[in-house]
This record gives C-alpha cells, sequence and structure tokens, in this order.
C-alpha cells in the first residue's frame, strides 16, 4: 500500500475509534489492582470480534501500554541475572500454551531440532485444548469442536520413548465439547504417557491440583478455566471439573466484573493447600481472556494480582491463542533487591504487593504464551511462544527457599504443509526461517511480523500507525492463507473423484 493510502485509513479508522469505543468503568478495586487502569481503549472496526480473527486486536489504552513497555524493561534487566549456583542443581522450568487438535496420525510431526531444546527442560506444562476421543470424529466437522488423534501427545516422547510435558491442564473451554466418555479417553491418553493433569477429577475426593518433586524442588500446579463451551454436557457429566472462576462471561468482555468482584475463594484455599502439602512454587494455569486480543484485559491484571497476593508464583494464561506481554511482581519489599533505581522505579510504576506472611519473593504472569500447537491457517495462531524460568532452592536465614531467575521466551511455528488437514511441522521459529522458509511460502511480510512479535514481547508497543500496517499485514496473509487452502483443498478433492 502507498503512504496516501495508509494515511486514509489511518483517518478512516481514526474516526471509527472516536465513534465506537468502548468504555471501561473505572476500578472500584481498592487495594487490589496496582493501578487503576481507567483510559477508554479505542475499538476498531476492523477488530470488530467477527473481523479480529483475520488482523487480530491490537489496539489497547495508552497507559496499560506504558505499564508494559515498563515491564518489558524490567524483563530484560532480570534476564541477565543467572540463575545462583551449580548449573546441576538448576531447574529448567518452560511453559507453553494451548496445544491444539491434530487431525490424523503424524507421529513425526514435532522438528528434531525442538526435541533436542525439551531434552534441556526438568518441567514442561502446556493447556491441552482438545479431547483425546477414537469414539468421535477426527477432525471433528465442527471447526469449534476439539477432539484429536493421539500422536498430538505421543509426538512429544524423546528418545527414551518418555514424554517430555510433565504435567498439563485440562481445564479450558473446549474440557466439554463431548461427553464423560470421550473426557476419561482423554485422561488414559494422558496417563498413558505419563502426564499428570490437572482440570478434571473423576471423584470429589480427589485432590483439584498436584504437588510432584524435580531435583529437590517441589512443584504445585492447579489448573482453572472461567467458562466452557457447552454448557449442556457440562450440566450432564459426572465428573468434576475444578470450580470455575466465575463472573467473567466469554461475549460481551464488556459485562466483566470488576477484579475485586470475582470470587477466588477456591484458588486461595487450593494454594494454601498446596503450600501445606509442602510446595516450594506454586503455578496456576487459567483460561482466561479474549480470543485474538494481543494485550490483556485490564481486569485479568486485577485477577493475577489477587492469585500472587494468594500465593501463586507463576501464573499461565491461555485462550487467546496469540502472544501477550508478561509481567513481573514484586511481594513483600524483593524490590528492593534490585538496583536502586530500579528499585524505586518499581514501587512508583511496576507490581508491588504485600503479603500477611511478608515472606520476600516474584511471580511470573504470562497472560497469554500463544498456540503451541495450530490448525489455524492464521500467521499469529501458527506462532508459538515457550516461557522459561530457572528454578533454584536457597539456603536462608528463614529456611528453604525456591526463587526464580532468567526469564525467556523461545518462539515455536507449527506450519501447514498441505491443508486444510495436511502434513504439519512444529518446530523451533529460527530454525524454520533459516531451513525450512523459501521464497515463495515465506516473503517478506513473514519477516516483518516475526519483529513485530519479538519487538511486542520485549521491545516498545507499536504505536497506532505501526499497529495498523502489522494488522493490514497479517489480514493480507491470513485472506491468502484462506485462499490457498481452499484451492488446494478443491484440487485434492478433484484428484480424489478422478
Amino acid at each position: 500500500m502507498n503512504t496516501k493510502l495508509w494515511s486514509v485509513l489511518f483517518v478512516v479508522c481514526s474516526w471509527l475509534s472516536a465513534n465506537l469505543a468502548l468504555a471501561h468503568n473505572e476500578s472500584s478495586c481498592s487495594g487490589v489492582s496496582v493501578k487503576g487502569f481507567t483510559e477508554t481503549p479505542p475499538m476498531y472496526l476492523h477488530e470488530s470480534p467477527s473481523l479480529r480473527v483475520l488482523g487480530k486486536r491490537w489496539s489497547t489504552s495508552n497507559e496499560l501500554k506504558t505499564y508494559f513497555d515498563q515491564q518489558k524493561k524490567l524483563l530484560q534487566v532480570i534476564q541477565e541475572q543467572a540463575a545462583p549456583g551449580e548449573p546441576e542443581n538448576v531447574l529448567k522450568l518452560a511453559s507453553v500454551g494451548d496445544v491444539m487438535r491434530l487431525s490424523y496420525s503424524q507421529p513425526d510431526f514435532v522438528d528434531e531440532i525442538l526435541k533436542e531444546y525439551f531434552d534441556s527442560v526438568d518441567v514442561l506444562t502446556g493447556n491441552l485444548e482438545t479431547l483425546i476421543s477414537p469414539k468421535y470424529p477426527v477432525p471433528p466437522d465442527s471447526l469449534f469442536q476439539m477432539n484429536s488423534d493421539p500422536s498430538l501427545l505421543t509426538a512429544f516422547r524423546n528418545s527414551e520413548n518418555h514424554n517430555y510435558f510433565s504435567v498439563m491442564s485440562t481445564a479450558n473451554n473446549h474440557t466439554f465439547d463431548y461427553p464423560d466418555d470421550a473426557i476419561l479417553d482423554t485422561l488414559a491418553a494422558l496417563k498413558e504417557e505419563g502426564i499428570w493433569q490437572s482440570g478434571i477429577r473423576t471423584s470429589k475426593q480427589q485432590k483439584p491440583y498436584l504437588v510432584f518433586e524435580t531435583k529437590g524442588i517441589r512443584i504445585g500446579y492447579y489448573a482453572i478455566t472461567t467458562f466452557v463451551n457447552s454448557k449442556e454436557t457440562f450440566k450432564k457429566s459426572k465428573l468434576h471439573l475444578n470450580p470455575m472462576v466465575e463472573g467473567i462471561e466469554p461475549i460481551p468482555f464488556a459485562a466483566w466484573k470488576e477484579g475485586c468482584e470475582i470470587d477466588l475463594s477456591d484458588t486461595q484455599r487450593v494454594l494454601k493447600q498446596m503450600k501445606q502439602d509442602g510446595a516450594d512454587i506454586s503455578i496456576i494455569s487459567i483460561h482466561w481472556g479474549e480470543e485474538h486480543d494481543m494485550y490483556p484485559q485490564p481486569v485479568q491484571l486485577d485477577i493475577a494480582h489477587q492469585l500472587v497476593q494468594q500465593g501463586a508464583d507463576v501464573i499461565v494464561g491461555a485462550h487467546s491463542h496469540v502472544p501477550q506481554p508478561a509481567e513481573i511482581c514484586f511481594v513483600n519489599g524483593y524490590e528492593d533487591r534490585l538496583d536502586g533505581a530500579l528499585a524505586d522505579q518499581q514501587k512508583a510504576e511496576g507490581c508491588v504487593l504485600r503479603t500477611s506472611d511478608g515472606k520476600p519473593r516474584k511471580a511470573m504472569i504470562y497472560y497469554s504464551l500463544g498456540n503451541f500447537t495450530s490448525y489455524s491457517p492464521f500467521f499469529w495462531q501458527q506462532l508459538g511462544t515457550i516461557g522459561e524460568l530457572s528454578l533454584v532452592k536457597q539456603e536462608t536465614d528463614a529456611g528453604a527457599v525456591v526463587d526464580w531467575f532468567a526469564p525467556n521466551f523461545v518462539f515455536t511455528y507449527d506450519h501447514v504443509d498441505n491443508p486444510p488437514h495436511g502434513k504439519r511441522h512444529l518446530n523451533l521459529l529460527n530454525n524454520y526461517i533459516v531451513r525450512g522458509c523459501n521464497s515463495t511460502r515465506c516473503p517478506e511480510t513473514t519477516k516483518i511480523l516475526v519483529g513485530s512479535l519479538k519487538r511486542h514481547l520485549y521491545g516498545e508497543s507499536l504505536n497506532i500507525w505501526e499497529e495498523f500496517r502489522v494488522t493490514a499485514l497479517t489480514t493480507y496473509v491470513a485472506l491468502k492463507e484462506i485462499i490457498y487452502w481452499q484451492l488446494f483443498s478443491s484440487e485434492a478433492s478433484g484428484s480424489s473423484d478422478g
């Protein structure tokens, strides 16, 4: 597009912003939110729910962008702080986002280079956003129902035939897409792979959380969701879903309650129980937010901060299917361990919380790591983000304390060669660009979008002009992929008929 056309687009969208903005009520959650984000976020026509699947929604309030810009600078500082002690005493925790369905058996869809990376990981977590049952269609008749071939899990076995995944969440909006027998099949598939799960219990007597030990560190893990798609199947189920965080409606998000109005007493009870069971560090997996939003909603920050105050050390969000900036919170004076100027900045502008136990710690909040595996033709949904933390147990005057260091993002890419249900290839993004990206399937636009991804998570937020440019490129690539998929499907159907 030329400059004149971009200018017209800018003016039109700016006018739409002024006329279509959605008001966000000023937070009344005194003492819960670190800072009330009261500025009205813009809402553009091309970012309406029906269109944002193509171009995604980049717009948010300037104050939220400014806040995350400060958080990204903080992330870079802490990223340079290496874990103390000997390397063999460091536990590498890696978290991925949504693990979406696989349409047919593809035991080799995970690249060997990615497997080599996972060989260095001690604990791997993810959100299993599909059922795995031979009793129901694979792929499902609907794009919005989730059932997968079992190779979605078995493809992640290492050379010793052990699965890389340690634990997965089964609490998400697709958990009840099919009846109980499909859910039980899924639990059996996870058990067969030696993967723990939190989200579904077969009896009320089962604990809704896990506490397991790796390298002398006891990790607590608890998975929750904010809604399920099929309320009827959910009502008929005899299984037990971990208590949902009620009060957050999937549509419309303008009707969300304030963070302090949402009942989080169940998570508070569970976090307390995990600590009593000896958890050194507590992970909460939460399925929340709005699909295709590049930034979390302010109420999600309210909820996250409450969870940290309750005892969460790592929060792993899912559902938006695109990567969102992360946040670091300091509890009970941990910020004083930073350099003087940075500590002062955090106290004035950052996430600084207090709890009654008085123990200093910090918490990592991944609002969304995007998709890890994806059947979508859309670039941003094929991108994945692995959140890395290095955990170390240290002896202090107050006893043994686990802390995390060297936060890092590792990017992945799940590409479909023969759409719509063709061969998938999950790779490290850098490896894909270097080795697997030819000129026709990886044009300059893709490299621009990759640059936007890294800036989105590490650098300064895009300005309005840059957002429009990225949105236009994203929409262009998405439409091109849809056409390619349709043409390929037609050719494949025609050749099979012949």
